[in-house]
């Protein structure tokens, strides 16, 4: 996936980017803790078999791409604050 330049975009274009990553990001946190929730939830009633101990570590596989969100999140707030000044 080639990398966005985000020089070249304007400050609105930026700052939808920015909201857009912020409302998925919070949607997928909210997802995650549900399923861990629910895997956890699971593990109590059921006991540990092999489908709670896989679905326990679908949450956990997913974090890399909320770092790389909040990461793209950061760079364009960096950006944002280097054209206030």
């Amino acid at each position: 996936m080639e990398k966005e330049n985000l020089q070249s975009l304007s400050i609105t274009e930026l700052e939808k980017k920015k909201k857009t990553i912020g409302v998925v990001s919070a949607i997928l946190i909210g997802m995650l803790l549900t399923l861990l929730g629910l895997d956890i939830l699971l593990i109590i009633k059921k006991g540990f078999s092999g489908l709670s101990v896989a679905l326990c570590t679908v949450p956990f596989t997913l974090l890399p791409i909320l770092l790389i969100m909040f990461s793209q999140k950061a760079a364009i707030e960096k950006e944002l604050k280097s054209r206030a000044n």
